[in-house]
């Protein structure tokens, strides 16, 4: 039987070469398409009605209860209409009720 050919330490640089810029590749064009997914969430949050209602959702959840909204109209981006805030925290001692808030961002054109 013959002995199997030496593989030179260039074939082995050759070989892994194109599967590092693969690699390079898949990370890139990954880390572009989470880039570009987080811009699309956060432009859908603050330009739709039901974005905005959504982010609402969340903070009212993160609030544990403490933080009612009766009513949302709007985006983020303006003009947005809130109605029926209350904040009720008794370890705090805090009963806050706003009936309405308006907002209207400036950098939204008209």
């Amino acid at each position: 039987m013959s002995a199997p050919p030496e593989n030179s330490g260039e074939d082995q640089t050759a070989a892994s070469t194109p599967r590092r810029s693969r690699r390079w590749l898949w990370a890139l064009a990954s880390l572009g398409a989470l880039l570009v997914l987080i811009v699309g969430i956060v432009l859908w949050v603050l330009n739709t009605e039901a974005g905005t209602r959504w982010a609402a959702n969340r903070a009212v959840g993160f609030m544990g209860g403490k933080l009612e909204l009766a009513q949302i109209q709007g985006a983020l981006a303006g003009p947005l209409t809130v109605q029926g805030i209350r904040f009720n925290d008794p370890d705090a001692g805090a009963d806050v009720r706003v009936a309405r808030v308006q907002w209207h961002a400036r950098w939204r054109r008209k």
